[in-house]
C-alpha cells in the first residue's frame, strides 16, 4: 500500500532548498558568533564546522522522486553524525552537538509537515 504524502506538488528540489535554509541559519549564527569572538570565544568556528558537516550530508543524499524518502534518509544521516559528534573529543563544550540538535529538530518538523510519521528523535518533547 502506497504511503500518502503531503508533498504532492512540492518538488524534491524545493524541499532540499528549505533544508539548506535551515542550515544557512546556523551558518549565519556561526558568523555572528565569530564576529563577536571576544564574547563567544571559538564557538563560531565550532558551530560553522557542524553546519558545514550537515550541509555536506544534505548534498550526499541523492534526490529521488519522493521528497519524503529524501528527508527520511537525510534525518537518519544527521542523527548518525550527531551520535559521532557526541562520542568525539573535539566538541567538549557541546556547541557542535547543539547545532546538530537544532538542524535535526527543524528538518524533522519539515518531514512531519510533509506527512512523515516513521521517525522520532531525542529532540522531540
Amino acid at each position: 500500500m502506497a504511503r500518502q504524502s503531503k508533498t504532492r506538488g512540492t518538488s524534491p528540489q524545493a524541499l532540499r532548498e528549505r533544508v539548506r535554509e535551515i542550515i544557512q541559519r546556523e551558518l549565519d549564527d556561526a558568523r555572528a558568533k565569530t564576529e563577536e569572538s571576544w564574547y563567544w570565544g571559538n564557538v563560531g568556528p565550532t558551530v560553522r564546522a557542524a553546519a558545514e558537516g550537515a550541509w555536506a550530508l544534505v548534498e550526499s543524499v541523492p534526490l529521488t522522486d519522493d521528497p519524503l524518502d529524501d528527508l527520511h534518509s537525510l534525518i537518519l544521516k544527521l542523527q548518525a553524525r550527531r551520535t559521532a559528534v557526541r562520542a568525539s573529543l573535539f566538541d567538549e563544550d557541546g556547541y557542535a552537538l547543539a547545532t546538530y540538535h537544532m538542524i535535526i529538530r527543524d528538518v524533522l518538523a519539515l518531514y512531519r509537515a510533509a506527512g512523515g510519521t516513521q521517525l522520532t528523535d531525542e529532540t522531540d518533547e
